[in-house]
């Protein structure tokens, strides 16, 4: 059955060589019910030949657009870059390593639109999570509970798909920290969840001296506490170096 609707698919890069081809063209199998729709890959200037694999990519398949930032700049910021340049009606954004599968992307579709701005796919598969990551995550959660008005029992992660309206609020984000969840959730609390498997997630390098880091940031981005607010260092996000594929 034809979808009628335009689907961008935002995918930060990072160590992706391995993964990027076989990713593309599983996306490509998926998406054939859709009317239309787009690859964005933002290259968060990886040490391996990913810029490589992208510029071959593009020079097969119209539909791709490779975006290279100039330095290391995180998975976060690397994503806000990808939904500036995503132009559909629904946008997914996913990670590069198979952890989050291209064939549960209709099922996030057929969910969003039931009429929610934005929905999470949660992982189905109860596994051994790593401490520094799972503490990680429970503290997260704990600091959106506090933050924000997001409902109870609403859980956050990195595979999602946002419509038109929430990718439009989101992409305004000036600040030099940004976390893609907070700014959806400083625009909307109309959120859902569904579960699917995940795969093997390739190596975050998370450490507890970053999940610190991370955590700071969120705060010291999203709170309202004026001492904190003096403390955020201004500038962009992200610097782009290229541009390559549609439209270019």
């Amino acid at each position: 059955m034809m979808r009628n609707a335009g689907i961008s698919i935002v995918i930060p890069v990072y160590n992706g060589s391995d993964t990027l081809e076989s990713l593309v063209n599983k996306i490509n199998s998926v998406l054939i019910d859709f009317i239309e729709y787009e690859i964005i890959l933002v290259d968060d200037s990886s040490p391996d030949n990913s810029i490589a694999i992208i510029n071959k990519l593009i020079a097969i398949q119209d539909n791709i657009t490779g975006i290279a930032l100039n330095g290391n700049y995180g998975q976060q910021s690397a994503i806000l870059c990808g939904l500036r340049h995503a132009s559909m009606e629904y946008t997914v954004i996913m990670d590069d390593d198979f952890e989050h599968n291209p064939g549960d992307i209709p099922k996030l579709y057929e969910e969003i639109i039931k009429g929610f701005d934005a929905v999470y796919a949660l992982n189905s598969v109860k596994t051994k999570t790593p401490l520094i990551r799972g503490i990680g995550s429970k503290l997260r959660d704990k600091i959106f509970d506090w933050l924000t008005e997001k409902q109870k029992g609403i859980k956050v992660c990195s595979y999602r798909i946002l419509n038109r309206k929430t990718v439009d609020e989101v992409k305004k984000a000036d600040r030099k920290f940004v976390y893609i969840s907070m700014e959806i959730l400083k625009h909307t609390n109309n959120l859902a969840n569904i579960e699917v498997p995940y795969g093997v997630r390739k190596s975050s390098g998370h450490n507890t001296r970053k999940l610190i880091n991370l955590l700071f940031n969120i705060v010291l981005y999203y709170s309202d506490f004026k001492l904190l607010k003096r403390m955020r260092k201004d500038g962009p996000a992200y610097k782009e170096v290229s541009i390559t594929g549609k439209g270019n």
